[in-house]
Formats: C-alpha cells, sequence, structure tokens
C-alpha cells in the first residue's frame, strides 16, 4: 500500500502545496483588497496542482520502466511493487478526480482559464512521458514550466485584481519568481539528464547530453544560471530593496549559483550531478524566502527592514 503514496512523491507534493500557501497567504492575498478564492476554493485549488504534480510522477515512471531499472532501481515502483495495469487505473482515478474539482473551481469563481488549464498541464505531463522526454530540450522546457506553474497559477487565480495599477509591482514581483523558478529548474533538468545518461541511452533518449555532449550540456547550464543571477542583480535595481533584502539577495541566491556552476564545472562522476542536482534544489527554496521577504507581513515584524 505504501507503494501508491510513494509514486506520487508525497514529499515533492507537500512543498507544492507548501509553496502555493506560503505564496498565497504571505506574498499575494495581503496585498489585494479582496482575493477572488475563499479559504476552501484555495484548498481545492493547490488539491487540484497536488493532483496535477502527482499524476506527472506516476505517467513518468510507467513510461520510465526500462530506464529506472538502470538509473534508480531502488526507487521504482513499477513493476516491482504495483502491477502495470494497476498503474494506469491508479493514474485514471486521479486525472479524473482533479477534473472535477477543476470544474467545480470555474463554475464557483467564473474563471474559465482554471478549468482550461488543467486538462492542458494533464495533456503536457503525458507528452512529455510519452514523447517529449526522449527529446531532448522540448521536454526540458516543459518540466522546467511545470515548475513556474506552481505560482503562475495564482497569478491567473487572481488575475483581475492584479491587472489592476496598483498591483502592478506585485504581480511583476510574482512573474519574475516565475521565471526565476523557470530557468533554475531547466539547468537542473539538464544536470539530471547529465546524471541520467547511461540510462538515457538504453531507451534511445536525444537528451541534450547525448545528442550535444556533456561539456555542451554545461554551456547551456551555466548560460541558465548566468541569466538568473543577472535578473536578481537586475531586479536589484528595478525594484526597491531594503538593506537586508539585498543582502540575503546575494548571500543567498547569487553566491549559491555561482557555487553551482563551479560545482558544475567541476563535476565528473553521477555523484557530482547528483549532488548539483539537489544544489539547484535548495536554490528554489532560497529564492522563494527571498520572495517572501516582499511580503508585507514579513515586513510588519521588521524582518526585512
Amino acid at each position: 500500500m505504501m507503494a501508491y503514496v510513494q509514486i506520487l512523491r508525497p514529499l515533492n507534493l507537500a512543498i507544492v502545496v507548501l509553496t502555493q500557501s506560503i505564496i498565497y497567504y504571505l506574498v499575494l492575498s495581503p496585498q489585494l483588497s479582496q482575493a477572488a478564492l475563499s479559504p476552501i476554493q484555495f484548498g481545492l485549488l493547490t488539491l487540484c496542482t497536488a493532483i496535477i504534480a502527482g499524476s506527472g510522477y506516476l505517467i513518468n515512471d510507467l513510461y520510465d520502466v526500462a530506464s529506472d531499472q538502470i538509473n534508480k532501481p531502488e526507487k521504482s515502483y513499477i513493476p516491482r511493487q504495483i502491477e502495470i495495469p494497476k498503474a494506469w487505473r491508479y493514474y485514471y482515478f486521479w486525472i479524473c478526480l482533479g477534473m472535477i474539482i477543476a470544474i467545480y473551481l470555474a463554475i464557483e469563481t467564473h474563471n474559465l482559464p482554471l478549468l482550461t488549464l488543467y486538462p492542458l498541464s494533464i495533456w503536457l505531463l503525458w507528452l512529455y512521458a510519452r514523447t517529449l522526454k526522449k527529446s531532448g530540450v522540448k521536454g526540458n522546457l516543459v518540466v522546467a514550466f511545470m515548475t513556474s506553474f506552481v505560482t503562475l497559477i495564482l497569478i491567473i487565480a487572481e488575475r483581475h485584481q492584479l491587472m489592476k495599477d496598483e498591483n502592478a509591482d506585485l504581480l511583476h514581483l510574482l512573474f519574475g519568481f516565475a521565471c526565476f523558478s523557470f530557468l533554475v529548474n531547466l539547468a537542473r533538468e539538464w544536470v539530471k539528464d547529465i546524471e541520467d545518461i547511461e540510462g538515457d541511452k538504453v531507451i534511445n533518449s536525444i537528451s541534450l547530453p547525448i545528442s550535444r555532449g556533456i561539456e555542451t550540456t554545461k554551456k547551456w547550464i551555466h548560460f541558465c544560471l548566468a541569466t538568473s543571477i543577472i535578473a536578481v542583480i537586475a531586479f536589484q535595481w528595478v525594484y526597491p530593496h531594503t538593506f537586508h533584502q539585498s543582502i540575503f539577495a546575494f548571500v543567498f541566491v547569487v553566491a549559491p549559483m555561482v557555487k553551482a556552476a563551479i560545482k558544475l564545472s567541476n563535476g565528473r562522476e553521477k555523484a557530482d550531478f547528483h549532488k548539483t542536482a539537489n544544489f539547484l534544489k535548495l536554490i528554489l527554496f532560497t529564492g522563494m524566502i527571498y520572495l517572501l521577504l516582499f511580503s508585507p507581513i514579513v515586513k510588519t515584524y521588521g524582518i526585512a527592514q
């Protein structure tokens, strides 16, 4: 029974729910005159987002049985613990439940995009697992986009309020974080492709490291990290910062990205790239803390003064 829980990556889903909750209740909602979502509706939105993510992990495992036996045999649940037909039924259960929630939310909030985004997301993740994952860069772009989707769906849910002139800075802040998440996760996807290169060769994947080589892939990763660093520094000039906000940005966001670039350059073994991928996940977390420093609730307690 635990395999049915673990295959959905509960820790990752908890991070998705926690990230959306923190952004919505500490950054977004306090700065809006009237939020579009009630607490129950927001809870259903986060549940729907978690279902999208969980179903993505599940469909990915269904199409990755062969490569997972090589890349991570100790973490593969299909077919060792869950038979393939049962895994498919489990997948259909979750996507149907998510669709019901999406329809309900769209009707209750009079927000049609919330309905159209759900099947689009499910289709993109299915397409990624079925085809795009083996096609290199296009698959990486889908995964990176789905990471930024955690923030973008909140923007769409509250778009009517965010489009008002008085909320322009808040919209730019949230969109900037979504772009940051996209770039860092894109870099992380390419690091993971380097880590999994042997298993990907078995399934005839044309991932970037296979098609262009590891050194070229490293250059693209460095480009993503450099772009992120420049964007964070530029953001210091465009958006008003306190002293503590600027220090945090340089010490916990910019400096770790520089360190990640160095670790990547020096990496040679699979374990090195695994550590770099985990380090980039930590940078995504510190990036969210950086976003929190612009929350009026955080400022109230003088943390970001």
